[in-house]
């Protein structure tokens, strides 16, 4: 599990700062962080049944939808954007809800990643770090998902 998290948390980082510059496109973004966290729950949990695969449709674009928005209004995002965008993604994860993660461990990971991607975003002025933090934040949460086990 540690090994497809570190994994994981490297390549959504890169996909959040690759979709976030002026050489790729957004979807970079949209896409890849969106999936990348779907393929490391699925290393996790490795169940795969129909209802499985269109639980994990649902949170890709529901995650997706979360990622596409930063929740402002003007040019600048505030602190508090930056929350509502993490907890936006972390709330993607409710469909799972169904294959038995507890809907509190969804909204536990939606506060802890809201405060997290603030966080960063607050506390570093270097675009890099703000990126590729926030991306990597997306997979550095999934355990909280399992807290007490599967």
């Amino acid at each position: 599990m540690a090994i497809a998290i570190i994994i994981g948390a490297i390549a959504s980082a890169v996909a959040y700062r690759m979709g976030g510059s002026d050489t790729y496109n957004p979807k970079w973004r949209d896409w890849g962080c969106s999936l990348i966290p779907m393929v490391v729950l699925y290393h996790i949990y490795g169940k795969l049944t129909l209802v499985n695969v269109i639980l994990y449709l649902l949170t890709f674009l529901l995650s997706w939808g979360a990622l596409s928005t930063y929740w402002k209004k003007g040019a600048d995002a505030k602190a508090i954007n930056w929350f509502f965008h993490g907890f936006g993604i972390g709330l993607s994860s409710i469909p799972f809800a169904w294959i038995g993660i507890a809907w509190w461990l969804i909204l536990l990971r939606a506060v802890v990643l809201g405060i997290t991607m603030m966080a960063v975003s607050e506390l570093s002025d270097n675009v890099y770090v703000e990126e590729c933090g926030r991306g990597a934040l997306i997979v550095l949460t999934l355990p909280i998902l399992f807290i007490g086990g599967l």
